[in-house]
């Protein structure tokens, strides 16, 4: 923020648009996980996503969680031992990404060069596609505790921001 800003208690376009993807988030429809992405060229958001079901499947809010139904037993409901947010149940996920619908959304012409905004970190595939898609800039509601999808972007060459807001 410049001292002009601070001085009038405004906030950074950096602080605005990670505040909005917390927003964008409100609209996804995993029971487990609320993400939010924005994807911004000079000042303007030309792309959002937000995490849910793929076009004209059902919600995991009407339908149920695959994740949750794969992390039990089918004899009971006794959580299996690798159950747990980043174990293999979640290859049952039907969910798409935030920063997956963003990317989509925006194609490789309006994503090339811009700064990607999200309100968590990003997963390893998603990392991979934001490299792909030839993002500039990549801005994190921070705190961090995932370096190595930071160090695979900026090996890549992106910036990475790590925003923390109070």
């Amino acid at each position: 923020m410049s001292l002009a800003a601070e001085s009038r208690g405004r906030i950074s376009f950096d602080e605005m648009f990670i505040s909005m993807c917390h927003i964008v988030a409100e609209r996804a429809t995993c029971l487990r996980n609320k993400s939010g992405c924005l994807i911004v060229r000079d000042g303007a958001i030309v792309a959002l996503g937000y995490n849910g079901a793929p076009k004209g499947m059902a919600h995991c809010s009407v339908q149920g969680c695959l994740c949750e139904e794969s992390a039990f037993h089918a004899d009971s409901r006794q959580p299996l031992p690798e159950a747990h947010d980043q174990g293999p149940n979640l290859y049952s996920c039907r969910g798409v990404h935030a920063i997956q619908n963003a990317l989509i959304q925006a194609g490789i012409e309006k994503a090339r060069g811009a700064t990607l905004y999200v309100n968590q970190m990003p997963c390893s595939v998603c990392a991979k596609l934001i490299i792909q898609a030839e993002i500039e800039r990549v801005v994190i509601a921070g705190p961090s505790n995932h370096n190595a999808i930071t160090a695979l972007l900026r090996q890549a060459g992106i910036t990475v921001v790590i925003l923390e807001i109070i």
